[in-house]
């Protein structure tokens, strides 16, 4: 619901650095989505700071990238919580 939300912001206040926070809004985002894959990894064993680099190079996916990344971990997440 979150990334719903945030699909009605306009592409510069998402850019827009917001007085208190360390990020942007983007950026921010990026990186509650990032930290599912990370956290995937070290659950299968893979190497957690290779995911960070491919996020980093990634530079900023959409909103419908984040989605499709967000789903994408959480169906991994919930296959292995139910096996």
């Amino acid at each position: 619901q979150l990334l719903d939300a945030c699909a009605t912001i306009e592409p510069h206040e998402l850019a827009a650095q917001v007085p208190g926070m360390e990020w942007t809004v983007s950026r921010t985002l990026a990186h509650l989505v990032s930290s599912l894959d990370i956290f995937l990894a070290r659950l299968e064993g893979r190497d957690q700071f290779a995911v960070m680099r491919a996020w980093d190079a990634r530079g900023w996916p959409g909103i419908d990238g984040l989605r499709a990344a967000a789903t994408a971990s959480c169906e991994r997440l919930l296959a292995i919580a139910i096996a």
